[in-house]
């Protein structure tokens, strides 16, 4: 009678209990090249000095390296390398120095690219009931409602805190739980509203087109926050739109417009009897990969600047392509913020603006500027920690 029980065919290889075992090293003296084979057939290379500059024990507990890769000899090579005890591969250097251990998790950490999820998420239509939001008096308790709603910021630009307090101090307090705030000539706070003389557009009762803030610093803000403490008017709506996904959409629809966005340096400028703020850039910043990384877009701080008058021609109309892909009323969030709303927006990726205030109406908001690495900062914290206790919780289960 066949057993109810399921084994390995004979002809099978055994199982290893560590599928992550290293089972075979060697190196190439002449290419300075280490081999490295696990025990699920996995197999990866090396580089013989980049081993060394990232040697195990090499750094402080900040990350800090303790080695400089330009004081290493040009011509260090492996002389040999063997498994030692632990599952560990034990290299020996053809210079003086001591020999380093490696353990085989560590090098497969290392070898395999990570695939990670897609934290960007770019939106050409309101995001509706997607826009991450959450309610302040459980956000401000719990790490893990800050967590989700960091994670929203980071993968749409943009996220809605409601029920704040609506006092003029609140602001800071609430910046502060996720961030640092950067202080600029506004001031460490700044309020929005509507004045008989004001400095800044924003403080008046027009309404504003899609931009960014600040193009006239270098850098500009990472990320800016807007507490809403009254909104007893007509009109004041607030205008959203990704402009990471309004640039890709420029980018398949007019491709030459788009290049002339991404190379044609612009002045931005601002001025008043005690500042004066001036840059030169793209509106479209790309990294080394072509990828969008920043956007610039604020028509009240563009200045002139000498060009072929052609080339300018060709600006305008690349501009202006760009402000109707971002105005296409299928492509805008549309928020009436209440009393005790805040909104946290990527000052480099999402544009916002706002319909006009209707005269006799009160609107009154508090805003602030962040630091983006700060909040990039306090969002890896709290993935880690949130891993940490999950291997715990884990941990004690079994």
């Amino acid at each position: 009678m066949q057993s109810m029980t399921t084994a390995n065919n004979l002809d099978d290889p055994p199982q290893d209990p560590d599928p992550l075992r290293i089972v075979h090293v060697d190196h190439t003296h002449t290419e300075g090249l280490v081999h490295v084979s696990w025990s699920d057939h996995y197999t990866a290379e090396f580089d013989a000095v980049w081993l060394r500059h990232n040697a195990p024990g090499a750094r402080l507990a900040s990350g800090q390296s303790l080695i400089n890769p330009a004081e290493l000899p040009a011509n260090l090579l492996v002389s040999s390398i063997a498994i030692g005890e632990a599952d560990q591969a034990l290299i020996h250097w053809n210079d003086d120095a001591e020999p380093v251990t490696f353990s085989g998790t560590w090098l497969r950490r290392h070898a395999e690219i990570e695939e990670t999820e897609d934290v960007i998420e770019l939106w050409h239509e309101p995001l509706g009931d997607r826009l991450p939001r959450a309610v302040y008096a459980s956000w401000d308790e719990s790490d893990a409602v800050l967590l989700d709603w960091l994670k929203g910021f980071q993968r749409f630009g943009v996220a809605l805190l409601q029920g704040v307090p609506a006092d003029e101090q609140a602001i800071e307090q609430v910046a502060e739980r996720f961030g640092l705030i950067l202080e600029t000539n506004y001031g460490r706070v700044f309020s929005v509203k509507a004045r008989a003389e004001p400095e800044n557009l924003a403080d008046s009762a027009f309404g504003l087109p899609l931009h960014t803030d600040n193009p006239y610093r270098n850098p500009t803000p990472g990320a800016q926050v807007l507490h809403c403490l009254c909104a007893d008017n007509g009109g004041g709506e607030s205008l959203f739109a990704d402009g990471f996904a309004a640039a890709q959409r420029l980018a398949g629809q007019d491709p030459d417009a788009y290049a002339i966005l991404t190379h044609t340096p612009v002045r931005f400028h601002y001025e008043t009897a005690d500042t004066l703020l001036e840059t030169q850039a793209p509106m479209s910043e790309l990294d080394s990969s072509g990828i969008i990384r920043a956007l610039r877009f604020n028509s009240r701080s563009m200045m002139p600047d000498a060009q072929p008058a052609r080339d300018a021609a060709d600006f305008y109309a690349a501009y202006r392509a760009l402000h109707e892909t971002l105005h296409a009323p299928e492509s805008l969030q549309r928020i009436k913020l209440e009393p005790g709303d805040l909104v946290l927006m990527d000052n480099r990726r999402l544009l916002h603006g706002r319909s006009a205030i209707t005269q006799g109406g009160d609107r009154h908001l508090r805003g602030c500027y962040m630091q983006a690495d700060s909040i990039h900062s306090r969002l890896a914290i709290l993935k880690r920690d949130a891993v940490t206790e999950k291997r715990q919780q884990q941990g004690a289960i079994h």
